[in-house]
C-alpha cells in the first residue's frame, strides 16, 4: 500500500495547508537493499508526474560529489514541518534548526549509539539535546552551504532516540554514500560544469574526463570501430552501418571512458538489433540498438544520456556537441583521447541544395555542421552522439553519426540520424 505512488502526493512552499504547488507522484524507487526496520539503507526517490516548474522559492537542491567531504564541527540546517516534541502535533509553518555534525566516533561511543551508525550514515544535532529532527521530518533535508553560499544536501532525515535527548543526535543518511545509486536512478543527460572552449576542430578538441559520460566505444575484435550512446543501464544506441562486417555479438566490446586503450569498465554484447528496414550500403534507417550482457554501473563519469519525446525539435542554428574516437582528419589516425566537437544544425533545404547534398538528406536525417567545412565528425565517430542541452544544462541525444563526404569539407556537413524519427523504435525495442 504503502508504495503505491497514486496514494502519494508532493507539496512545496512552506505551509502544508494550503500548499504553495502540489504534485503527485508516478513512482517511488526503494533502495534495494533496504529492510524494514533496518536503518541501512534508509533511501528513495520520488519520481513527479509532471516538472516543477522552477520559482525563486521552489528550486532544486545540489548534491554534492561522491567524494565530497562533509567535516565535522560543520553548522548544517535541517528543516520540516516534523512535532516539536515526542508526540506532539506537526507543524502547518516550515520550521529550520541549526545543527552541526558529529564526529562517527563520538556517535558511536557507549553512551550514544554503541557502535551502530555505519559509514552510510552521518550524525547531526548537539550532544547536549534540543537541537534535533523529530516526528513528520523523516526524509527531510540537512544542508549545508560551500564558502559561495550554494547550498548541498549532505543527510537525509533517518532517525535517532525520541527528539532532542542528551547524547542521542539526529542520525542522517550520509547522501555522498548514495551519491552513485541517486545518478544511476535519475541522472540522464547531466555532466560536470566545465569550460566551453574548443582548442582544436575537425575530429574535435580533447574531452575532459566525465565530461561526456554516455559516450561509448564500440569495439571490433578488440579495436575501436564506432561510437555508441549509453541510453539505459544495458542499452546503447548507435549506427546500423557499424555491423556491416559482422553481426554477431562475440565479435564486439564495449567500453566507457575518455581515453580508448587501455579499455575502462568493458562490457561484452548480448545482441545487436538492427533497424528491419536498414539495407547495407545505403544511408536510410542508419540506426541500431546494442543489448549488453550485464548492467554498466552508474557513476558521475559513466551514465545515460536522455533521450528526446518524437515531437521534439531542434531548430536550425542550435548548437549542439558530436564526439568520438574517429580520425582528426580524412583517413587520419584514430586519437587516444576523446574528442569533442560544437556544430550547428543546419536547415534540411539548405542541406538538400543541388551544391550540398541534392535532395538526398530525408526527413530522418539531420544536418549539422559549418558550410564552411572544418568542423566535422570523420571515420570512427559513426555510431556516436551528438547532443543537445536544454535550458537547465540537461543533455538530449538528438543525432547518431552516420555519414558524409570525407571530413570537414566546404558543403558537406556531417548527417546524423534524427532521434526523434526513431524514438518509438527505440522504446520498442528497449522499454526505455
Amino acid at each position: 500500500m504503502y508504495k503505491d505512488p497514486s496514494r502519494w502526493t508532493a507539496s512545496f512552499g512552506v505551509t502544508i495547508n494550503p500548499p504553495k504547488m502540489r504534485k503527485d507522484l508516478r513512482r517511488i524507487i526503494i533502495h534495494e537493499k533496504y529492510k524494514y526496520p533496518s536503518h541501512d539503507y534508509d533511501i528513495s526517490l520520488a519520481e513527479l508526474s509532471s516538472p516543477v516548474p522552477y520559482t525563486n522559492a521552489v528550486h532544486r537542491i545540489c548534491l554534492p560529489d561522491a567524494t565530497h567531504e562533509f567535516h565535522p564541527g560543520d553548522e548544517m540546517f535541517v528543516t520540516g514541518f516534523g512535532v516539536l516534541q515526542s508526540d506532539g502535533y506537526t507543524q502547518n509553518h516550515l520550521r529550520q534548526v541549526q545543527v552541526e555534525l558529529i564526529d562517527s566516533k563520538i556517535c558511536n561511543q557507549p553512551q550514544v549509539y554503541n557502535g551502530v551508525i555505519t559509514s552510510t550514515m552521518l550524525c547531526a544535532g548537539s550532544l547536549k539535546g534540543k537541537r534535533d529532527a523529530c516526528q513528520g521530518d523523516s526524509g527531510g533535508p540537512l544542508v549545508g552551504s560551500d564558502a559561495r553560499d550554494i547550498w548541498y544536501l549532505a543527510g537525509i532525515v533517518s532517525w535517532g532516540y525520541e527528539c532532542g535527548q542528551p547524547n542521542k543526535p539526529g542520525v542522517y543518511t550520509r547522501v555522498t554514500a548514495f551519491r552513485d545509486w541517486i545518478t544511476s536512478k535519475t541522472g540522464c543527460g547531466r555532466r560536470p560544469r566545465m569550460s566551453a572552449t574548443y582548442d582544436r576542430i575537425k575530429g574535435g578538441s580533447t574531452a575532459q574526463k566525465g565530461e561526456w559520460p554516455w559516450q561509448a566505444s564500440l569495439k571490433f575484435n578488440g579495436r575501436h570501430y564506432c561510437g555508441a550512446s549509453l541510453i539505459s543501464e544495458r542499452y546503447l544506441v548507435t549506427a546500423a552501418h557499424c555491423f556491416q562486417r559482422s553481426e554477431n555479438p562475440k565479435n564486439f566490446t564495449v567500453s566507457f571512458g575518455t581515453r580508448v586503450s587501455p579499455p575502462y569498465m568493458q562490457h561484452y554484447v548480448q545482441q545487436i538489433i538492427i533497424h528491419e528496414d536498414y539495407i547495407k550500403g545505403e544511408h536510410h534507417d542508419d540506426v541500431a540498438v546494442i543489448l549488453l550482457t550485464e548492467k554498466v554501473v552508474f557513476t558521475n563519469d559513466v551514465h545515460r544520456v536522455c533521450l528526446p519525446e518524437a515531437t521534439e525539435i531542434v531548430p536550425p542554428g542550435e548548437g549542439v556537441v558530436v564526439t568520438g574516437w574517429g580520425a582528426l582528419t580524412f583517413d587520419g589516425e584514430f586519437p587516444e583521447l576523446l574528442q569533442k566537437a560544437p556544430v550547428k544544425i543546419i536547415d534540411t533545404n539548405a542541406c538538400n541544395a543541388q551544391e550540398v547534398y541534392n535532395g538526398a538528406i530525408e526527413d530522418t536525417m539531420l544536418c549539422a555542421g559549418y558550410m564552411e567545412g572544418n568542423i566535422d565528425a570523420c571515420q570512427g565517430d559513426s555510431g556516436g552522439p551528438l547532443v543537445h542541452p536544454n535550458s537547465r544544462d540537461i543533455w538530449y541525444l538528438v543525432g547518431i553519426v552516420s555519414w558524409g563526404v570525407e571530413c570537414g569539407k566546404i558543403n558537406k556537413p556531417g548527417v546524423y540520424m534524427r532521434v526523434t524519427s526513431y524514438r518509438n523504435w527505440i522504446a520498442s525495442k528497449t522499454g526505455v
